[in-house]
């Protein structure tokens, strides 16, 4: 294992030749799995991403559908970043809003809003994501990675964890605690969704 700036460049420098068309994508290859825990603790999003980019390039049949939704994950994140920030005039900083009104609403096309108490809708996602990542060790701990770096960051998903408090989880078991019951015994959560928690 290298040291970690050491680490980051090597890293650069193979996924920037693979992009060059020169690249050596058994050496990257590699290099990324006898370094993984380093490059999940130090790697940013857009490397994190560009070695999915790769992965989904140039792996294995299951290796690139798994990259590639890791890689959509950060893109959407990105995309939908832009739009927030053009919406709203280019702010400093996204954040949580001071004055909570929210509320859960229609969208097009029959879809609805993810509700901020008790919405499970990237529990699912993540859930999924993890069941199909397991059978590639190191795209699982990629996924990781990028869900820390997005929880961590002023992202998205980060600032919708910030207010729902449960956005990064895998499964829907947080909605037997305590402070869920009055959404449970009103019957507005079916009792068929959380009693197998139990």
């Amino acid at each position: 294992m290298v040291e970690q700036n050491e680490c980051e460049n090597e890293l650069q420098a193979y996924i920037v030749a693979m992009r060059q068309g020169n690249g050596n994508w058994s050496g990257l290859r590699g290099f990324i799995e006898q370094n993984i825990e380093t490059i999940c603790l130090h790697a940013n999003l857009r490397w994190l991403a560009s070695i999915c980019d790769t992965y989904a390039d140039h792996g294995e049949p299951i290796e690139r559908r798994n990259a590639m939704l890791i890689s959509v994950l950060v893109k959407m994140e990105k995309i939908a970043q832009t739009y927030a920030h053009w919406r709203l005039g280019y702010p400093r900083e996204l954040g949580v809003p001071a004055e909570d009104k929210h509320r859960k609403i229609k969208l097009p096309e029959g879809l609805h809003s993810f509700h901020l108490d008790i919405g499970d809708a990237p529990n699912t996602m993540f859930g999924r994501m993890a069941d199909m990542l397991s059978e590639t060790p190191v795209l699982s701990a990629i996924l990781e990675a990028v869900k820390a770096r997005l929880a961590q960051s002023d992202s998205i998903l980060g600032n919708l964890d910030r207010r729902h408090g449960h956005v990064f989880e895998n499964d829907y078991s947080w909605i037997v605690k305590d402070e869920y019951r009055q959404y449970r015994d009103s019957g507005h959560i079916p009792r068929h969704r959380w009693e197998h928690w139990l």
